[in-house]
């Protein structure tokens, strides 16, 4: 009998050796990349640009994504998830080499052939509620320079420059486009088919396109949103990333 037992335990081992085997022989990697660009060329960070016959200079550029996953050929009624939460931060890209690269995450994912991309820019509310001394310091969460706490938020994007309104060559006026709290957190969706191969990595390559993504917003006038009354253009910034952010 102990025989049996010895046996069945050591086939058990093996078994369950072999199905993790199996699993791990199964995954590829999905890197998503997100280039931003202004005037029709890559965004770099610090550059002098024309804005309205105003000299501009960004100087920051960030955000968070939250529930990033995609509808996959074996099941098209799931969704099979990648990662709670991503932050993108396009602030170190102060050359074109950079800039033309863009920023990116990889992620590992079962091999499958998937049907489109479901994301959503901010943080969603169960992980909102939340300060980042409830973090990691691992999880981008954990930054306490992206949380707002007179929101009782994160903030969900990082908009940052100088601006030289008045020609004199000196960049006197600051801007500080921030948003943030559940009110403003924005849904994207991409039809996009892939396939995630064993052992391979694919891309999916993304466009952000700064000057759709302040459509609507005048930096010569509007140029800080911190105030409960700046919800307004939050939600216009936030409301522009559909048709700002386009797969390549």
């Amino acid at each position: 009998m102990r025989k049996l037992l010895f046996i069945a335990a050591v086939f058990f081992i093996l078994s369950s050796s072999k199905c993790k085997k199996d699993d791990e022989a199964l995954k590829g990697n999905i890197s998503l990349n997100i280039a931003t660009t202004y005037n029709n060329s890559p965004l770099i960070i610090n550059k002098i640009y024309d804005y309205n016959g105003k000299k501009v200079r960004f100087t920051k550029l960030s955000f968070f994504v939250s529930n990033i996953n995609a509808v996959n050929l074996s099941s098209l009624s799931g969704e099979s998830l990648y990662k709670d939460i991503a932050f993108f931060d396009f602030t170190s890209l102060d050359d074109s080499v950079k800039a033309t690269k863009g920023s990116d995450i990889t992620y590992s994912q079962f091999v499958d052939k998937y049907l489109s991309i479901n994301m959503n820019v901010g943080v969603n509310q169960g992980l909102n509620t939340k300060k980042p001394k409830d973090y990691p310091s691992s999880n981008p969460l954990s930054d306490a320079g992206n949380y707002w706490e007179d929101w009782n938020s994160y903030i969900f994007l990082k908009l940052e420059g100088l601006m030289d309104k008045d020609g004199d060559g000196k960049f006197e006026s600051g801007i500080t486009l921030h948003t943030g709290g559940n009110e403003v957190y924005q849904p994207l969706s991409f039809k996009k088919s892939f396939n995630v191969s064993e052992g391979q990595t694919t891309t999916i390559n993304f466009s952000l396109d700064l000057n759709k993504l302040l459509t609507g917003i005048d930096l010569t006038t509007i140029n800080a949103t911190h105030q409960t009354g700046d919800l307004p253009t939050m939600k216009k910034l936030m409301g522009n990333f559909p048709t700002a952010l386009t797969l390549k």
